[in-house]
């Protein structure tokens, strides 16, 4: 993370008693930012990927009619080293990490946990009320952020609130891969892996639209001059971009209590009056 970044992290989305002052916050992160600055350059090469067994095979083939049943396309399935490709997210919350790990009882198990084969079906829970007698509000209580509020197909006119599938995926961009769903699952099988065992996960490779919608913050003009070279080199499109695998290298990580939040999708519906110019004949006999 830049300072900027990293500071606003520490100060808004970690519990620390008492409270970091911007001063402490920038401290912590400089001393972690001077060891990512000191690592060498990496090399600029996609991870190589692992052949498919049998049973990965089929699983692949089940999981692509799958998406593609629900209108998604995928390039391809692909199993890789986790702890090659080039992370987008700087932070995972390791309980729940754990949490799933604990879930996979046999190897085989990871295949489902990379690449569900049915959507999701989350509980919601939701409240109606009306504050006026033209506007009505209506929460939704989500386990998770993964929500969209859209309008339905099966019911022209209607709108629903769809979970989002939640197989785990990669984009290929320039030269590297990036990892861009399934940040949690990914830990997870990297903490269970024994060593010497390569972390491998099967995953989805999907079309690239990381290089003209995502713009790194080292490249932006909120950036501190001074900080600018370190962090082109640290973006992740940079000489030492970040590796899921640094998630593990002692001095790279730091551990800290996140700040627990809940996920509500909130929606005011009101019946506006709009002005709409009339032609002056058909406006004729109508006005009192």
């Amino acid at each position: 993370m830049t300072r900027n970044a990293g500071v606003h992290f520490l100060r808004n989305e970690c519990a620390f008693d008492p409270p970091l002052s911007e001063a402490e916050a920038q401290r912590l992160w400089q001393a972690h930012r001077a060891r990512v600055e000191a690592l060498p350059d990496r090399s600029r090469s996609m991870p190589r990927p692992v052949a498919l067994t049998t049973d990965e095979q089929d699983h692949a083939l089940s999981f692509r009619q799958f998406v593609a049943s629900q209108g998604i396309e995928v390039l391809d399935v692909i199993k890789l080293d986790l702890s090659e490709l080039t992370v987008l997210q700087h932070f995972v919350v390791s309980e729940r990490s754990e949490a799933l790990a604990q879930a996979v009882q046999q190897p085989a198990d990871w295949l489902g946990q990379f690449l569900p084969l049915a959507p999701r079906s989350s509980r919601i829970r939701y409240s109606f009320r009306r504050s006026a007698p033209v506007t009505t509000q209506v929460e939704f209580d989500l386990p998770h952020a993964e929500f969209v509020f859209q309008p339905d197909p099966r019911s022209p006119g209607s709108f629903a609130l769809v979970e989002c599938l939640h197989h785990a995926t990669v984009m290929h961009a320039d030269d590297r891969t990036f990892l861009t769903t399934g940040y949690h699952r990914s830990f997870g099988r990297m903490i269970s892996t024994p060593v010497p065992e390569r972390p491998t996960g099967l995953v989805a490779l999907v079309a690239n639209s990381l290089t003209a919608s995502f713009a790194p913050e080292a490249r932006s003009n909120t950036t501190q001059a001074a900080e600018r070279p370190s962090a082109e080199a640290l973006s992740p499109w940079g000489r030492k971009a970040a590796r899921f695998g640094d998630f593990l290298q002692e001095g790279l990580f730091f551990e800290a209590d996140l700040i627990m939040r809940r996920f509500q999708l909130q929606l005011t519906a009101t019946v506006v009056a709009l002005s709409e110019r009339r032609n002056k004949a058909r406006a004729l006999g109508r006005t009192a």
